[in-house]
């Protein structure tokens, strides 16, 4: 190609009228055609429609003779090539001014903005990319591409070569591993926030508008860090530290702040920042709810922050006074690639600008990532105390239990703002009831944290109180399980049977009696359709029940725990190595449920120090808990209407052979729903109904011999 003069297209000539400026994507176009072999390329495609479209873009509105392959004549192309070779070319005023600021905000030289601009006008103009789509189908090599590019831009290929060993993060240029050995079109383009700036009217303001407000500059504020955090050692030593790091600029600095509440994490790390003299380019997490079915997957939100590190770096490399933050880090640290298995994070020693990750745990990083780290701050071991005096300090006109404050204190979900709003609306209800004030606490908590936080506070659950472990028709000692853990504070639990058969219940009442919350945990909660995402979720369940020292209960445990040896996936074992990693090295109280325990897998049913299989109750448990509902009187059970003789309620009761817990609070809400009187009788009845409402019920009675204690 000829060096060719090119000027700045100004916004009121005619190009501009036409909103598309076409003389350098034509002058690229036709020399893929007829010097890169885009012309016989031409020839090889079947489709019709690309061919057609292609030459009206090429020259609109000319009546073109087209050969047998739908092709106007070489000799055609190669008069226009000339004349365009011969024209000065115009170029787009907007583009070339937002690659003149591209140069100067991240020191480019002349050859990158070339290629820039090529990958820029390949990705905008339609002609363009379907000429470069001609040659590029059967894959694109380096070689492929250094040739291609040279020609284009009319550079030296060693030019070429050299921009690409520089791997810019303004470009993604690199050959996927695919079965004809090149790449796809689109592993040569620009990175999408950089094309999507040069492509709209948006000004440059600041280097940072570049990433399209995903990145935040500003200046910290500083906080009394003492008092909050009852971390003064610590926070003096990573504040002395960071301020030597900004003034040495010292590189590969990495800081790890780990807390439950990444709001506690930011406070932190603002202050540490500000008292350092520093200021922070804020790195933002992309939240997604799990279920969310227009969320992608977490390897892509990874990604994208991934670029953004690079970028970031590259802009303030060589600034005063930056430090990167980085919060809730999990899916940059711990990516994963196409096939699930970890990336590891290289440019976490290569930074040039310090960086601040915060992450509520470090459960599924390899030690290898977390020695990377220059200083570990856990602002969770000491947070308790601080979050203490929150509580006292906003909940100090309430009459309130103090163990109940002390576990409120405790769980890391409730932040400083849910305790200020949870005192505004008790204080606006203006309760003194310490239980009904606590209840709605437990409630407005709940209702804030949500299900996925697995928030149940011992106190909120009043049936826990009430329940009679002695009503559970198990195969081991109930009340000396409960007992046992109460004293030891550790065991790993597993129940089985029907539903309804007091598993839940029983959870929950171990959570009363140890005075911990629980943390109630679903399989349906834990998977996720994204590759890491389950493991993630069973990770952070038990590092949130270690962190709060509750007690972890996961119900329809059989969903992602079952045998590995029929799995058709990797990841679908992975789940279950995941769940049994974390399981080793639980320490608390870990309690599972299950309706379908043969289709658990073997290693996992060997991991629980105790196996409890829960049956339907037995007829002196349903007599006991009819009586208990009905009245705590033996005359008053005398006197009580029951149709016919002793006899033939003892035969009733036998035929109930299938009847739980469960099913007599399905009865009691029956009879609260139609305001019926509460009776053996109505109690038989209701219960009669649960039994042959159930999948498989027979009539066949218990054995005879069963003798009624009235």
């Amino acid at each position: 190609m000829n060096k060719l003069k090119l000027t700045t297209q100004s916004s009121k000539g005619t190009a501009a009228k036409q909103g598309r400026y076409t003389n350098v994507p034509l002058l690229f176009t036709l020399n893929i055609l007829l010097k890169i072999g885009g012309y016989e390329k031409w020839s090889e495609t079947k489709n019709n429609f690309v061919k057609e479209q292609l030459v009206h873009q090429i020259i609109p509105g000319s009546e073109l003779t087209l050969d047998k392959y739908g092709r106007p004549s070489k000799q055609k192309l190669s008069r226009l090539l000339l004349e365009q070779e011969k024209t000065t070319i115009n170029l787009n005023s907007r583009v070339e001014k937002k690659l003149k600021q591209l140069s100067v905000d991240f020191t480019l030289d002349k050859v990158e903005i070339d290629v820039i601009r090529l990958l820029y006008y390949t990705r905008s103009n339609q002609a363009l990319f379907e000429s470069t789509k001609l040659i590029a189908e059967s894959g694109f090599t380096y070689r492929k591409f250094y040739h291609y590019a040279s020609i284009l831009l009319d550079l030296k290929v060693d030019e070429i070569k050299q921009v690409i060993k520089k791997n810019l993060p303004l470009i993604n240029i690199q050959i996927s591993k695919c079965p004809e050995g090149g790449g796809r079109l689109n592993d040569f383009t620009l990175k999408d926030n950089i094309f999507n700036m040069i492509e709209v009217e948006q000004t440059i303001n600041n280097p940072v508008d570049w990433l399209m407000g995903e990145v935040q500059q500003y200046q910290p504020r500083s906080l009394d860090t003492a008092e909050v955090f009852d971390l003064e050692q610590d926070v003096n030593l990573l504040t002395n530290y960071l301020t030597n790091v900004l003034q040495q600029k010292t590189k590969s600095v990495n800081i790890l702040l780990l807390g439950q509440s990444q709001d506690d994490c930011r406070r932190l790390a603002e202050s540490v920042v500000a008292n350092a003299s520093g200021q922070i380019i804020e790195i933002k997490s992309q939240k997604f709810d799990i279920d969310d079915s227009f969320s992608p997957p977490v390897e892509i939100i990874s990604e994208v922050r991934f670029d953004h590190n690079l970028q970031v770096q590259h802009l303030f490399g060589k600034s005063e006074g930056s430090v990167i933050l980085f919060e809730d880090a999990f899916d940059y640290l711990f990516r994963l690639d196409s096939f699930g298995n970890n990336i590891k994070p290289d440019q976490l020693v290569e930074n040039t600008v310090p960086i601040i990750w915060t992450l509520k745990d470090t459960i599924m990083l390899e030690d290898e990532l977390i020695h990377q780290f220059d200083m570990v701050l856990d602002v969770r071991l000491s947070h308790k105390h601080a979050r203490r005096q929150l509580v006292d300090q906003y909940l100090a006109d309430f009459k309130l239990d103090n163990r109940w404050l002390d576990n409120l204190a405790g769980n890391n979900n409730v932040t400083e703002n849910i305790i200020k709003k949870i005192s505004k609306v008790a204080t606006t209800l203006n309760l003194n009831d310490t239980v009904k004030t606590q209840a709605l606490m437990d409630r407005l908590i709940e209702n804030v944290l949500g299900e996925k936080s697995g928030k149940s506070s011992y106190n909120s659950d009043t049936n826990s109180e009430q329940f009679d472990v002695s009503l559970l028709n198990a195969d081991i000692d109930m009340q000396e399980l409960a007992q046992g853990l109460n004293n030891s504070s550790e065991g790993r639990i597993i129940l089985s049977g029907p539903p309804g058969t007091g598993k839940t219940a029983f959870a929950k009442y171990i959570a009363h009696a140890t005075g911990r919350n629980l943390i109630i945990k679903t399989g349906s909660s834990l998977l996720s359709r994204w590759i890491g995402e389950t493991e993630k979720s069973i990770a952070k369940a038990f590092a949130d029940a270690a962190h709060q020292n509750a007690v972890l209960l996961i119900d329809e445990a059989d969903s992602f725990l079952s045998s590995r040896e029929n799995v058709s996936h990797q990841w679908e074992a992975s789940m279950t190595n995941e769940f049994l990693v974390q399981m080793e090295n639980f320490s608390g109280i870990m309690i599972a449920c299950t309706n379908f325990k043969q289709q658990l897998d073997s290693a996992v049913q060997r991991r629980f120090d105790i196996k409890v299989e829960l049956d339907f109750m037995t007829a002196e448990q349903i007599q006991k808990m009819l009586f208990s509902m009905v009245s705590n009187s033996v005359d008053e059970i005398k006197a009580l209407p029951v149709q016919g003789s002793d006899e033939f309620f003892e035969q009733r009761l036998n035929q109930l052979t299938n009847i739980t817990p469960g099913d007599f609070n399905s009865v009691r809400r029956r009879h609260k729903v139609l305001g019926n009187a509460v009776t053996l009788n109505s109690l038989m009845s209701g219960l009669a109904a649960e039994s042959k409402a159930k999948p498989g019920f027979n009539q066949s009675s218990r054995a005879i011999g069963f003798t009624t204690a009235i």
